[in-house]
């Protein structure tokens, strides 16, 4: 890959994680159990086309993986894009919550990934919202 290509693949990688993230987890979307591996849950992802600006989204996938542990609040999993079969951008991410947080964090992660501003992966700091005025997602 010659230089002049470098920024719109990096530019794809942005798109993929962000139209990919938005029909994960945090859209309430269901994942696939034992997936990629047993006792996993994820989802995978391939970007839509739309014009010849997008052309190296064609060869991206993404994937997005967690593991829970039903004896315990955690959880941690891995999202990875892939471009002509090879990892190019790898997050890894992992922490526990209480259940009834659920709700706001994925607004949260919705929030930050609607307006592509991309915090650690994660959601916004400090993200407040009308339906649990009581609780704020701290990243």
């Amino acid at each position: 890959m010659d230089n002049t290509e470098r920024p719109k693949l990096i530019v794809a990688i942005e798109k993929c994680f962000f139209e990919g993230m938005r029909r994960g987890w945090a859209s309430g979307a269901p994942a696939k159990a034992n997936f990629p591996f047993n006792g996993a849950k994820g989802y995978e992802f391939h970007p839509l086309i739309v014009g010849e600006l997008d052309r190296h989204l064609h060869y991206m996938t993404l994937f997005d993986y967690f593991f829970t542990n039903q004896e315990s609040r955690t959880s941690y999993g891995t999202t990875v894009i892939l471009y002509l079969g090879n990892p190019v951008w790898v997050m890894n991410y992992g922490g526990w919550y209480r259940k009834e947080a659920v709700p706001i964090v994925k607004k949260a992660l919705m929030a930050a990934y609607k307006e592509n501003l991309f915090c650690g992966g994660r959601g916004i700091n400090g993200f407040f919202c009308d339906e649990w005025l009581d609780l704020e997602y701290e990243n």
